[in-house]
Parts: C-alpha cells; sequence; structure tokens
C-alpha cells in the first residue's frame, strides 16, 4: 500500500495545499489540517461505497476513465453527478461532514476540500490500476484497496493509526 501513499504524496504537496487554501479562504495551517482529514475521509468513504456493486461500478468507471500518466487533475464540481458525487455517492454528506468536524472548517469549505482532492484520489487509483491492474480489477478488490488506504492514512474509522502523519510528514515536512 505504500506504493498508493507514495504516489498520493507527489500530487499533494505544499503547493496544492496552498491552492487549496486560496479556494477555501483558510490559513495554511487550517488548510493542513483539512487535507490531513479529508484524505483518509476521503478514501473511506470510497471504500464504503465501492464495497456496493453500483458503487464499485461507478469508481471503477471514475478510475479506468482517469489519466493514469501521473497529471493532477483539476478540481471536480461536486453535486448534480460530478465526480465527488460519482466516487462517494450516498456517503458524500457523511464525508463533508467528517472533514469539517474533525479540521473546524465549515461543511462548504469541507466541500471545497473534498472536490479539490477527488480528481487527485481518482488520478492515484488510475495509477495504482495501470501498475497493478489485479488489485482493482476483481470483485471487491478496489472496496479493498481503498479500505488499506484509509486505514494507512489512520482514516476515521481505520483500524491502525499514525499512517497519515507520516504520509503527511513528506508533504508538509
Amino acid at each position: 500500500m505504500s506504493g498508493l501513499l507514495d504516489m498520493l504524496t507527489q500530487h499533494v504537496d505544499q503547493s496544492t495545499v496552498n491552492q487549496i487554501g486560496n479556494q477555501i479562504g483558510t490559513d495554511p495551517n487550517t488548510t493542513q489540517r483539512a487535507v490531513a482529514a479529508a484524505l483518509p475521509t476521503l478514501f473511506g468513504a470510497m471504500a464504503q461505497h465501492a464495497s456496493t456493486p453500483n458503487g464499485e461500478t461507478e469508481i471503477h468507471q471514475a478510475v479506468t476513465s482517469a489519466p493514469a500518466d501521473g497529471a493532477t487533475p483539476a478540481p471536480s464540481a461536486g453535486g448534480n453527478g460530478g465526480l465527488l458525487s460519482r466516487i462517494l455517492g450516498p456517503h458524500e454528506q457523511q464525508a463533508t461532514q467528517t472533514v469539517a468536524q474533525s479540521s473546524g472548517i465549515n461543511t462548504q469549505q469541507a466541500a471545497k476540500v473534498l472536490m479539490y482532492l477527488a480528481p487527485i484520489a481518482v488520478a492515484v487509483l488510475a495509477r495504482h490500476h495501470a501498475q497493478q491492474p489485479q488489485t482493482t480489477q476483481q470483485p471487491g478488490g478496489l472496496a479493498s484497496v481503498l479500505r488499506s488506504a484509509a486505514e494507512s492514512m489512520g482514516g476515521p474509522n481505520a483500524a491502525s493509526t499514525g499512517g497519515l502523519g507520516s504520509v503527511l510528514g513528506h508533504i508538509f515536512g
């Protein structure tokens, strides 16, 4: 799973955090807390959505249609069938509230953070899928990869903690 987290750190650097902060109107520390809360929440919510047949199909379609060349995609638009809505499904509102509560920002700001990070998460998964398709093509494989990523980052429902600290240490350290 470290390969997936390494790919994530390539996409979410200090420049990305600064761009997110400019979009949501927060200082760098608050933005870092929001990103730290959003990444495991995003992967965890995607794992929950991918654990259903329809959700797995929606996320798999997003992953296989995303460029796997390492390019950082533009932020997505949420709602009305946007990427964030497709990859989180019914878990979008819960994810937004979790990020807001965990980081001290409001729900509108949290939604923007998730919208900004969603295409990055999909690009990282696309790259992972291109390198290790067997892990995402088997039934339940995508949910398993996502769940492992969320746990490695110390997500809200993760069995392990501390993984996100090391990931963010690479990003912000």
